[in-house]
């Protein structure tokens, strides 16, 4: 499973998003900097995790350890060439049928989710092509649930990317 198929729903949706409501540089605290440039220092340092286009740049990070209830998770920080950043949970999960993915997208870089989709399909390209096809029928409510798992997920980020 490749990290840049799941950087479609980031191309699409939160480059827009993100432009309009960044249209200065990003101010981050010292911690939220911390994290940011570890995580780009992590995904720099190993193979396929890092992704440049002409919109911006991704940097990947597959959890060790997901929330429960989940499969894999991965995070995704985006840097749009406009200067704007964005950060990303993707969780996965099998299901009967394929895969369920849902992305849950903190688009003002303050650590916490925003907004949430949800898609469903084959593989997780198919599920991420869900979300992108239909933003509007794939965004769901951002469940006190989700908002945890959001939580617990970038508290696994901190501890994996400092170990």
């Amino acid at each position: 499973m490749r990290p840049r198929s799941l950087f479609a729903l980031a191309l699409s949706a939160l480059a827009l998003t993100v432009g309009a409501r960044n249209g200065a540089a990003q101010e981050l605290n010292p911690k939220q900097r911390a994290i940011v440039q570890s995580l780009k220092s992590y995904a720099e340092s190993k193979p396929g995790m890092v992704n440049r286009i002409q919109q911006g740049s991704f940097y990947f990070k597959w959890l060790q350890t997901p929330p429960e209830g989940w499969d894999k998770a991965c995070f995704k920080l985006g840097e749009m060439a406009g200067g704007g950043k964005f950060l990303s949970l993707q969780l996965v999960k099998k299901t009967s049928t394929g895969v369920e993915l849902v992305t849950l997208n903190d688009v003002e870089l303050n650590f916490l989710a925003e907004e949430a989709y949800r898609g469903f399909g084959k593989t997780i390209a198919e599920a991420d092509k869900a979300i992108v096809s239909g933003m509007q029928k794939a965004k769901i409510p951002l469940t006190p649930e989700l908002t945890n798992d959001f939580a617990l997920a970038l508290d696994q980020l901190r501890w994996e990317l400092n170990h």
